[in-house]
């Protein structure tokens, strides 16, 4: 249908008129934009200390067509644009080693505070693996940031490791008003 073409409705009411309106003026205000929006992964592991909240160096992308998220420096996402934003992550995070891990946490930061949590707590029944997830609606202005955040903790001194590609996601988008 064109722009200005005509869309007839029937009033079913008891003068059954019908009534003409352009169909930009019958989906005015319908719809809308979830842009921006990204989508990051992680292309390799990533080894932080043991129990120590480390930012996740999410460095690969999927998807961002307006290059709101950095995949290189500062691993961020900066939307340019305000609004609420629908924000989710997953890491997975790994000793290698058999009933080792003890708790695996994952946190949304905006602008260097943390917001949103989630934490997997093995109670005494360690595990090889852990991927915890975490998601929430974020309100941003233009230049609010958000990163992503995590840690591992281990019964022993093995080295923790942020594992990559599907095991590890972060990803982004506007929510329509």
């Amino acid at each position: 249908i064109a722009t200005d073409d005509l869309i007839l409705l029937s009033d079913t009411s008891a003068s059954g008129a019908l009534k003409k309106m352009t169909r930009a003026n019958f989906v005015s205000g319908v719809g809308g934009d979830n842009a921006p929006l990204f989508f990051a992964y992680k292309s390799g592991t990533q080894n932080p200390s043991d129990a120590t909240t480390t930012k996740v160096e999410y460095d690969g992308e999927t998807y961002d067509p307006s290059g709101v998220y950095d995949n290189s420096t500062n691993y961020r996402f900066t939307p340019g644009v305000a609004g609420y934003y629908y924000i989710f992550a997953g890491v997975g995070i790994s000793a290698f080693g058999v009933s080792l891990m003890a708790e695996g946490e994952i946190n949304i930061y905006k602008n260097g505070s943390n917001i949103i949590r989630a934490r997997h707590n093995a109670s005494n029944n360690y595990q090889y693996w852990i991927q915890p997830t975490v998601q929430g609606i974020v309100q941003l202005n233009t230049t609010d940031y958000i990163e992503i955040y995590a840690k591992g903790d281990v019964t022993t001194s093995t080295p923790i490791y942020f594992y990559q590609s599907s095991y590890s996601w972060f990803g982004g988008y506007k929510l329509i008003d």
